[in-house]
């Protein structure tokens, strides 16, 4: 099967049926377990999809480099707009000779540039001894040479790929791998990062000029989150700038409704320390697992990876909506292939253009619509996001409702969600309804599972007359489900 064909591929289960007025659930369908109830012209203002945000860790390094497919169905398909990547300093500048190889990054930086619209550059640490990786860890360059070398290579990747728009300097600066310095210590490494960037845009003055901001964080770290805020109130330069503020979270496997509230808790950080509550919150990187971490074992490491992969797609679906439903300026996700995080990534390693449960799941954000609606779901998840939750959006060109039933590690309940539609919106006046669902569990859409599974599968896809719709979708533990309205002739 070509590349071009994979994509395309789907598995259709057709069911017939003519529904007048309401549209009833299919006979023979199961007795519904939980409800999902959509009001398509209860707007809730515009979706900030988290499809849109990813990373892309260093290829040929973290990665192999994506295909020509691969790299088309980032761009075309997640609708990719923001794509964050890692410049890692003591690769690109040589401490010893002084001497610089900045088309090192070239391939990485045109990977991303040939399917997103913008790129966050984040630097790692700069070592003048030893490395991130090495034991003992050695010592860290100063903040002079480490904005020395920024610069330099700000000046010449803006040039060459003017894609790159926000700067995150020192990635993790609290994780042992990155020296685990102290906010303050960080502090001097972010000034003449804003300082570098301040002096390129000055000397480029670029059509899109370069932002910064941070600290980036390994988790969100309340304290030094908030100690940088304050060092950046304290900060009397009048050309300092923060244009964005980041973290990461790898805490929400057992809690995604964690990342409801964190986009407020910034807001009102900054707004209590005198600084604009309005300056955009970036998470840069969020999941379930941190690092190469594992779920429970529980059989071989085949099948812990497989199951791992499909909670992972779930866990996902459910943190994502919680940061798009709180605000969440940019949630990045974690990632599109990395060598040591199989169960994080979204595209099947050695298999080209084949995606994992994950990579569908993003896939299928890609296609809810620009507004968010109301839903009403019953029994909803709990206090902490595990359980039944869904994600309504409408247009004019149709509804798209994303559900899920996230059982974390362990859980092991099912349901029978009937999900209703009411209201559709006046594009579908006078016209009939094309129905299109599509799902991921451990029997539909899992590659790892079932290697005939190379695309996401169409479960069902009819067309009816009404003006609503229900269907009683199945929804194993850590399944996904989407479901697609169309208005046809």
């Amino acid at each position: 099967m070509t590349q071009s064909h994979r994509r395309l591929a789907v598995t259709v289960a057709c069911v017939a049926g003519l529904l007048i007025g309401q549209a009833a659930t299919p006979a023979g369908a199961a007795t519904p377990t939980a409800t999902i109830a959509v009001n398509a012209s209860a707007g809730l203002g515009t979706l900030n999809n988290a499809s849109r945000y990813t990373n892309d860790t260093r290829s040929g390094f973290l990665q192999a480099p994506l295909s020509t497919g691969e790299r088309d169905q980032v761009k075309n398909q997640f609708h990719t707009n923001t794509t964050r990547q890692f410049l890692d300093m003591g690769e690109i500048y040589d401490v010893d000779t002084g001497s610089y190889d900045l088309s090192l990054y070239d391939p990485y930086l045109t990977e991303a540039s040939s399917f997103s619209d913008r790129l966050l550059l984040c630097t790692t640490s700069l070592w003048a001894t030893g490395g991130p990786y090495t034991t003992p860890k050695g010592t860290l360059a100063t903040p002079a040479v480490y904005g020395q070398v920024l610069t330099t290579a700000l000046r010449d990747y803006k040039q060459r790929f003017p894609k790159i728009e926000y700067i995150e300097p020192w990635n993790e600066p609290n994780h042992p791998d990155h020296g685990a310095i102290t906010a303050a210590q960080h502090y001097e490494y972010y000034k003449v990062a804003y300082a570098a960037v301040n002096t390129v845009n000055a000397e480029l003055n670029p059509a899109v000029p370069l932002k910064v901001g941070g600290p980036a964080t390994a988790g969100f770290n309340v304290d030094f989150v908030t100690d940088f805020l304050d060092l950046y109130k304290a900060d009397t330069n009048p050309a300092k700038r923060m244009d964005f503020v980041s973290y990461h979270d790898y805490s929400l496997l057992n809690n995604p409704a964690g990342a409801a509230g964190q986009k407020s808790r910034v807001s009102t950080w900054l707004s209590d320390k005198g600084l604009n509550p309005a300056t955009p919150v970036f998470v840069t990187e969020y999941g379930l697992y941190a690092g190469a971490a594992t779920g429970t074992v529980t059989g071989t490491p085949a099948e812990d990876l497989r199951h791992d992969q499909l909670v992972q797609a779930a866990g996902m679906a459910a943190a994502g909506s919680y940061y798009m439903l709180s605000g969440m300026d940019a949630p990045f996700q974690w990632s599109l292939r990395h060598k040591t995080n199989d169960r994080k990534d979204m595209f099947v390693d050695g298999v080209d253009g084949v995606r994992t449960p994950y990579g569908h799941m993003v896939a299928m954000q890609a296609m809810l619509r620009t507004a968010r609606v109301s839903s009403t779901v019953s029994p909803a998840a709990d206090s902490q996001g595990v359980g039944l939750g869904a994600l309504a959006t409408s247009d004019s060109s149709g509804v798209a409702v994303m559900y899920w039933n996230y059982q974390a590690e362990a859980g092991a309940v099912a349901h029978n969600a009937q999900v209703t539609v009411t209201n559709l919106p006046a594009s579908f006046a006078g016209k009939r309804i094309r129905i299109q669902r599509y799902l991921v569990d451990a029997t539909h859409s899992d590659y790892p599972n079932d290697a005939t599974q190379t695309s996401l599968q169409l479960v069902e896809d009819l067309t009816v007359s009404g003006t609503q719709v229900t269907r009683t979708p199945g929804l194993q533990p850590n399944a996904v489900g989407l479901m697609v309205l169309t208005p046809v002739p």
